[in-house]
Formats: C-alpha cells, sequence, structure tokens
C-alpha cells in the first residue's frame, strides 16, 4: 500500500492504494500522478500533505519547511531558535511555533522514560 493524496476541490486526504490498482502514472504540473480504474490520485507533494501523513507518525511543523520528529529530539535551543538532534544536527523553530514546541515537548518529557533535555532560555 502507498500513501497518496486524493484531492476533493480546495480540500484533500491522504489515503492508501495498492500497486495492483495502477493503472498507469503521468505528470501533472510536477506531481506524479497515479490513474486506477476508479480515480487519479497524487504523490504527497506539499508540506501541508507530508504534515498532515507525518502527524501519526510524531512529526509536527516547526518551522515553515519543517517537519520534525519530536521524541528524536535532544535539546530545545530557545535563545537560537534551535531544535538539536543526535549528531550536532539542528532544525530552526520559528517564534509562533515556539509555543506550541514548548507544550508538546514537556507532554513527551513527562511521558516519556528515556527523558530528552530540553532548555527554555
Amino acid at each position: 500500500m502507498m500513501p497518496v493524496v486524493k484531492r476533493c476541490g480546495k480540500t484533500f486526504e491522504i489515503v492508501y492504494i495498492s500497486l495492483d490498482d495502477v493503472l498507469f502514472t503521468f505528470m501533472q504540473g510536477g506531481t506524479i500522478c497515479y490513474q486506477t480504474a476508479y480515480d487519479v490520485f497524487s504523490q504527497i507533494s506539499t508540506v501541508e500533505e507530508q504534515e498532515r501523513f507525518l502527524a501519526d507518525y510524531g512529526f509536527s511543523r516547526i518551522e515553515r519547511g519543517y517537519l520534525a520528529r519530536l521524541d528524536r529530539a535532544q535539546e530545545y535551543d530557545s535563545q537560537y531558535g534551535l531544535l538539536m538532534f543526535d549528531g550536532g544536527l539542528s532544525a530552526p523553530v520559528s517564534k509562533p511555533k515556539e509555543t506550541i514546541l514548548r507544550d508538546r515537548l514537556l507532554r513527551l518529557k513527562r511521558n516519556t522514560a528515556d527523558k530528552p533535555r530540553y532548555m527554555f532560555a
């Protein structure tokens, strides 16, 4: 099963289709589309679509083009607006997302045995 986007006007939903149902693929507006006998679906191609798909896997939007898996974060440095991960990797956090991020990280911290460290300066 493959996650794809099913469009209904201006709204969309993420659905799963079997590759056995795909008759052919084609490009439309830079997006790969999958034609089945009953409908046309497209690949996940926007941040909004990716955000909806990855939400069930613990990802949250932290910046305009960034989604991060919060349970993998090691610390948050609010002085620089960076969410830190193992190996010295970091991702930027926008100011509007900081409060939401702080609440989610604190909730995660309370609910996990292996508690990441979070610094809110």
